[in-house]
């Protein structure tokens, strides 16, 4: 086996390593977006302060969050109403969000004349290596043939102006908790592999069917965090810009002794 032997003048210093290091870390300790970086969460209650969440799968500071949102709620949808099929769709070149967007209009359309009840929700996914994209589906539908699908996923490609694109896999899932995990981990594990969605992607990262979910995604995740931690108080929050010298000024009203907090 040959050994690539790198001069140690080419090697990285321990500086260099370290200071690449923090900068890695610095970025992903800063939101990505200038309105919720320039404003702040204040409770008029207790005079208590949060920062904003951007809720965006590009901010590296709050994806994780914005992860185990998307989690809970498909993770929940799939617990009541399962899927029965994990879907990947590759492509063979790179494609623009409207050709990939209509690819997969076509494609459904043709699966929904022999099942109408063909239902999906999708991640999108780029290749490190060729950053090609591709599609994982977690699907509801009645039995597809791999051949089938194949076909039909190259017709749809072509009828998108897109190279041939036969490759499909399909497979039934073992258990309906980690379906939902394995195909929305790629919208986080991407971005650590170098395979996230490149700056210049307009598209969505995930799009589901209109029946996907039995009920709104905001009533799912209304529910989990009831369950997960109580009621919802009746503590008002309200955003405000950070400015520099404002003052936080406390009322006390004298009929209820009641204290309230005013951010000026």
């Amino acid at each position: 086996m040959a050994v690539k032997i790198v001069p140690s003048s080419a090697r990285p210093s321990t500086i260099e390593r370290l200071s690449q290091a923090v900068n890695e870390l610095l970025e992903e300790s800063q939101c990505i977006s200038r309105y919720a970086s320039n404003h702040k969460l204040f409770s008029t209650s207790t005079g208590e302060f949060r920062e904003v969440n951007c809720k965006s799968w590009k901010c590296p500071k709050h994806r994780v969050s914005w992860l185990w949102k998307q989690k809970t709620i498909v993770t929940r949808e799939l617990l009541h109403n399962p899927i029965n099929k994990l879907i990947t769709l590759t492509l063979a070149e790179k494609c623009s969000p409207e050709q990939l967007n209509l690819a997969r209009q076509l494609l459904c359309r043709d699966l929904r004349k022999d099942n109408n009840d063909f239902q999906y929700l999708a991640v999108l996914e780029f290749t490190s290596a060729t950053r090609l994209p591709h599609l994982h589906l977690l699907a509801r539908s009645c039995f597809i043939p791999q051949k089938k699908l194949s076909e039909l996923w190259e017709k749809a490609t072509m009828g998108a102006k897109i190279l041939p694109s036969p490759v499909v896999y399909i497979e039934k899932p073992r258990d309906q908790a980690a379906a939902s995990i394995y195909a929305l981990s790629y919208a986080l594990d991407g971005y650590n592999k170098k395979q996230d969605i490149p700056k210049e992607w307009k598209g969505r990262k995930i799009s589901y069917s209109k029946k996907f979910f039995s009920k709104s995604t905001k009533e799912i995740w209304k529910e989990a965090l009831t369950e997960i931690y109580g009621p919802p108080s009746n503590e008002k929050w309200v955003i405000t810009p950070n400015k520099p010298g404002a003052q936080i000024r406390q009322s006390v009203d004298n009929s209820s002794g009641e204290i309230t907090f005013r951010y000026t």
